[in-house]
């Protein structure tokens, strides 16, 4: 088991703030939340760029540079920008606004994240028998994940790979066979609940069935319930040597009393130290995942 966990900030996503009023939109919130969250334990920072106004995605360069530069004048955190907008079109430009941030030193991210599966994105309401954006479509064809691959890799990028199901462990092993991934791998398990399909549920089977087929290259791996509360697997993950990927970007929290982020990274870092793990410090993350 590793003993150091690390704790990825995932902070806004696409969420709303209906469910929880926290949610960084603005570049000034979501610098303020990466600074609360590293004085609470986390080493890295994944988020998205928000219309400050209407929480609409802004995937524009101002919004990433600007925050990124920002984050950087005050703290040492990992920082993880999404891998473009998943509808942009064409979808096979994702790649570009994560290589021209490496482009600057002062802008570079350390990680981005890359979804190796191509899922439905439709959510299922039991209740009324019907689904949800029913003709909703992720799609991440292999060509554009080995390109993808390929240009972070020459821009000096750490991919994150966003494993929905057993699948996608199968694909990251192909893609380290094929050399286009460098050890260690770093995967985020992803479970999905309140109807939505396409992930792992979050249960202690869900995690089994992951766990049972991850790749048998160099891995390093983290829970992250988007949507899903991670607490109830939170034990498991921890007692595994897993990493922990948690924000309220991803589901609000209504069992901790819709905390703001920076509350939920020093519940989790507690949780982390009650289970007999130390919180990975942003050195020893960098060393535990290859990270210049």
């Amino acid at each position: 088991m590793t003993e150091s966990c690390i704790i990825t900030a995932r902070i806004n996503e696409l969420a709303m703030r209906d469910r929880n009023p926290y949610v960084p939109w603005s570049i000034d919130e979501i610098v303020a939340d990466a600074i609360s969250c590293a004085d609470a334990g986390a080493a890295s920072i994944h988020f998205h760029g928000r219309n400050p106004i209407s929480g609409a995605p802004d995937n524009s360069d101002v919004a990433y540079e600007a925050a990124i530069r920002r984050i950087r004048a005050v703290t040492d955190l990992l920082i993880e920008p999404p891998l473009g907008f998943p509808f942009q079109a064409p979808s096979s430009s994702r790649a570009d606004q994560a290589c021209k941030l490496a482009a600057d030193l002062a802008t570079r991210p350390h990680i981005a994240a890359l979804d190796v599966a191509s899922v439905s994105l439709a959510s299922y309401d039991a209740a009324g028998k019907t689904f949800k954006n029913a003709e909703l479509l992720f799609a991440n064809p292999i060509s554009e994940l080995v390109a993808f691959a390929g240009q972070l890799r020459s821009a000096g990028v750490k991919p994150v790979c966003v494993c929905w199901n057993v699948s996608s462990l199968r694909i990251v092993a192909a893609l380290a066979d094929m050399g286009m991934l460098d050890p260690p791998l770093w995967l985020a398990l992803r479970f999905t609940e309140e109807g939505q399909l396409s992930g792992h549920p979050a249960t202690p089977k869900g995690l089994r069935a992951f766990l049972d087929h991850l790749p048998d290259q160099a891995t390093q791996w983290m829970a992250v319930g988007s949507p899903a509360s991670l607490l109830p697997i939170l034990d498991n993950v921890l007692e595994e040597g897993g990493h922990i990927g948690i924000g309220i970007g991803d589901y609000p929290y209504p069992e901790l009393e819709h905390p703001d982020n920076a509350t939920l990274i020093r519940y989790t870092a507690e949780r982390i130290r009650r289970a007999g793990r130390e919180v990975a410090s942003i050195s020893e993350t960098k060393q535990l995942l290859g990270i210049d």
